[in-house]
């Protein structure tokens, strides 16, 4: 099956394009007379022809009516050009799809101590306002956000079956408030406790097995140094619960900074695939001053050791293009192979047996080196033969190993 995955949209004033804004509402260090943003999307992935549009939160920039309703009319055009169905779109909700102005009721309300139950009850109400009011109306969560086979109590928490796949939708943002200072994700233990026994109920099933959810489970590496504190407040939990129940693959969103890794720790029962969405269409005040571009991904998953994840960056100058840079802003490459730890004594062992004074392509390689990133596999290629022979280009080119006279 072949997944687009699109991630922190931001429509509205966060948005770094027209396109998904309403004119006066966007902020400074927006593109201008640059190639159309989702105008290209839509020209790719009516060529890549995918079977479902994952969309892993953040599809908004304050969570409000009018960019819900703007946002959703995008949707469709896109789904439209993509030839997606409706009823193949899943998307989970993000922190910004929280209109914050409903949760600020809360604060005002002024309690005495014999009221405490009735301030509970209001939160909880306020709350799931702030969440589905705009996705509810005109249609909006009935045609993408809560057509659930099963549903949990969460809001816009449920199960989502096809015939080769089962997606598991999380809401880690149902915690999130106006007064929250870092915009962390939380799932609470009932969410937990329902993903561990539902998820168990479906292992019989040959189906592949999906998580969508916003925030990051465990913090990846990034470019700027500094203490993440906008990861998921149980990552820890669900890693081991998606090791235990035979997850294959977690798609997210919400970093705005694309990254991808196969895990396995001793007591799960098989490897787990996380990807990390990048942003969309932030604009570059939200991506480390645009050092980090806008990204989506397409993912073909074959089965839970085969997955190929091609990547794609906005150039305002050129539009979409594969992703082929080699620094460290983006951790990924333009197309990688997912679903297999291959550690490095092994590929090192592999690498070994290249032929020297030969022309090595990148495409005959043996299929494990597939799994390494090219920067990881070109350093390797250097510290097997820097000391005592030339190497002539990297992978994924074509290179020749000849030993020094």
């Amino acid at each position: 099956m072949r997944i687009a995955l699109v991630s922190d949209i931001h429509f509205g004033k966060l948005s770094t394009t027209k396109e998904l804004a309403l004119n006066e509402d966007l902020e400074t260090g927006t593109t201008e007379n640059s190639k159309p943003l989702f105008g290209g999307l839509k020209e790719i992935l009516r060529t890549e022809t995918p079977d479902y549009l994952f969309i892993a939160g953040d599809l908004t920039s304050t969570g409000s009516p009018l960019e819900f309703k703007y946002c959703y009319s995008k949707i469709c055009q896109l789904a439209e050009h993509a030839d997606v169905s409706m009823d193949r779109i899943v998307v989970c909700l993000g922190n910004h799809d929280v209109d914050w102005r409903i949760t600020e009721i809360v604060d005002k309300y002024n309690p005495r101590p014999e009221t405490a139950a009735d301030t509970e009850y209001l939160q909880n109400i306020y709350r799931e306002a702030a969440q589905t009011w705009s996705i509810q109306r005109d249609g909006f969560g009935n045609s993408v956000f809560t057509n659930f086979q099963y549903k949990h109590n969460t809001p816009l928490t449920g199960i989502r079956e096809f015939d080769d796949c089962i997606i598991f939708v999380l809401n880690s943002s149902h915690l999130c408030s106006n007064d929250q200072v870092y915009k962390h994700g939380c799932l609470d233990t009932a969410q937990l406790e329902w993903l561990r026994t539902t998820a168990r109920n479906y292992a019989p099933t040959q189906k592949a097995k999906f998580i969508l959810l916003h925030h990051h489970p465990f913090n990846y590496p990034y470019p700027l140094i500094g203490l993440d504190i906008s990861t998921l407040e149980e990552g820890s939990e669900l890693l081991q619960l998606c090791g235990e129940v035979g997850i294959d693959l977690v798609l997210h969103g919400h970093r705005h900074h694309p990254n991808a890794k196969t895990k396995k720790e001793n007591e799960w029962t098989k490897q787990v695939t996380f990807i990390c969405s990048g942003s969309l269409s932030v604009n570059a005040s939200h991506r480390l001053s645009g050092s980090i571009p806008n990204t989506f991904h397409l993912i073909d998953y074959n089965n839970s050791d085969n997955i190929i994840l091609k990547t794609y960056y906005y150039s305002p100058s050129n539009g979409w293009l594969l992703y082929n840079k080699s620094d460290d802003s983006v951790p990924v490459d333009g197309k990688m192979t997912l679903g297999k730890i291959v550690d490095d004594t092994d590929a090192i062992e592999l690498i070994r047996q290249f032929p020297i004074d030969q022309r090595i392509e990148y495409e005959n390689l043996n299929g494990d080196l597939f799994y390494l990133s090219l920067n990881r596999l070109n350093n390797l290629v250097k510290q097997v033969f820097s000391a005592d022979y030339e190497i002539y280009d990297e992978f994924p080119k074509a290179i020749r190993i000849v030993a020094r006279p």
